[in-house]
């Protein structure tokens, strides 16, 4: 309701969204990606943190994993369904909740193991009452689980690389209840095989190459009296990328790089897109931006006037979503960490 951040700003580290012109290491999107990095935690003690109000409650606990490593967690809830719908019965009882944990562990000097877990669900319940006394209504619940497990290694001073292994589930579930016997499923989990490298090559030259390997389960259930819809889909979704950072001086940064896509599911989709960036720096807080590229979107949102859209992929029905950039900006450095 605008009221509370789609994130737990207790929880995170850093943000980092790129408004179009993205680099070739990210993909499966058409106008922006935002990168979000969890936590860390407190490696030297224990700390913690807590709030409520008469609205929500949450609490942060960071603790040490011996000298190794550090765990952090976060939970949060709102209980509108507890207080205020309580005293006015004209409102919808509405509530969420959600978690974060990561915990990393240094296993020696080159390699590191970092577990990231996400959980969150939003429900809400509609009751209407009618001239006979018997209520009803609807219940929506949405939400997602995401888990990662990382393993970083350090080669040498000039090559290290990341290798993940990532899975995540969204659904969203629509019930009338007794009165109107009608329910809607719609589920979207993602199994990933992913990994990068990055090679210095010289101080004005690094290399990034990386792969992705993705496997997806899409399903839409409606059940009616009458009959039903019943949509289950599986997708494969191969990639792999690799692209070059660029500073001839110190007043240039380029970027250039290149990703394909095989993506399959019911038809095949091979497609490339190249990218490529470049910044100039006026001053010490002011830049100049160029970029421009190619991306292809495989997931689809089918917006519906009814309460709830449906996701699902390219197939043999709808082709892959496509975006050209073409970007010239103007950039200033307000902070350190603000544009």
């Amino acid at each position: 309701f605008g009221i509370f951040s789609t994130f737990n700003t207790d929880a995170i580290k850093h943000i980092d969204i790129s408004k179009g012109g993205f680099s070739a290491a990210y993909g499966g999107r058409l106008s922006s990606v935002l990168d979000i990095i969890n936590l860390d935690g407190n490696r030297e003690r224990f700390q913690g943190s807590a709030a409520i109000s008469l609205l929500s409650a949450k609490t942060t606990l960071q603790m040490p994993i011996g000298n190794r490593g550090a765990i952090s967690g976060s939970i949060r809830r709102t209980y509108f369904d507890k207080t205020i719908r309580q005293a006015i019965d004209d409102i919808p009882d509405y509530y969420f909740y959600d978690g974060n944990l990561k915990a990393f562990f240094d296993i020696d000097k080159r390699n590191k193991l970092t577990l990231s877990g996400y959980g969150g669900r939003d429900v809400l319940r509609v009751v209407f009452n009618n001239a006979s006394s018997n209520e009803a209504g609807f219940q929506m619940d949405w939400g997602n689980r995401t888990g990662s497990l990382k393993w970083t290694r350090v080669f040498n001073p000039q090559l290290f690389a990341n290798f993940w292994i990532t899975g995540s589930r969204f659904t969203s579930d629509f019930d009338f209840g007794e009165t109107v016997p009608v329910t809607e499923r719609n589920l979207v989990t993602d199994v990933t095989l992913k990994g990068n490298l990055e090679y210095h090559y010289s101080r004005h030259l690094i290399g990034k190459f990386g792969f992705e390997q993705k496997n997806l389960h899409l399903l839409y259930r409606e059940d009616f009296p009458e009959g039903g819809v019943d949509v289950d889909r599986r997708a494969q979704h191969y990639v792999a990328y690799g692209q070059a950072n660029w500073r001839p001086t110190p007043r240039w940064d380029i970027e250039a790089g290149l990703r394909y896509n095989n993506f399959t599911s019911g038809k095949s989709f091979q497609n490339w897109e190249p990218r490529f960036s470049a910044k100039y720096r006026l001053s010490e807080t002011v830049n100049l931006k160029a970029a421009t590229g190619l991306y292809y979107q495989y997931l689809q949102r089918i917006p519906r006037t009814f309460f709830t859209d449906i996701w699902t992929s390219a197939s043999e029905y709808y082709d892959p979503s496509s975006a050209r950039h073409y970007i010239l900006g103007f950039q200033k450095e307000i902070a350190n960490d603000y544009q």
